[in-house]
């Protein structure tokens, strides 16, 4: 199994607009093969810092995620919004 984390720094004003476009790109997300769990969370303390912590069965089923319509279209958009992106993958070992 394989774990995702994807870190975003929003820009000022653009915190609903970010949550928006998520919206959609989750709903789509959680319906593809080997997702096992994408789940978006927003700092407490930061209102513009926004994490995905993505579980994902394989990583074929990750470059199928990658490679699919909706996040083609949908995450530019929020690298567009977003002042820093840091994108993490990680395996499991114990």
């Amino acid at each position: 199994m394989l774990t995702v984390l994807a870190r975003f720094q929003v820009k000022a004003g653009q915190a609903a607009r970010f949550q928006e476009l998520c919206a959609e790109l989750i709903a789509a997300t959680r319906q593809e093969q080997g997702c096992v769990s994408y789940e978006l969370f927003q700092d407490k303390a930061d209102g513009n810092k926004f994490s995905f912590i993505e579980f994902w069965q394989t990583q074929a089923d990750l470059d199928a995620h990658s490679a699919s319509e909706h996040f083609t279209r949908i995450v530019p958009q929020l690298v567009d919004i977003s002042d820093e992106v840091t994108v993490q993958t990680f395996e499991k070992v114990a």
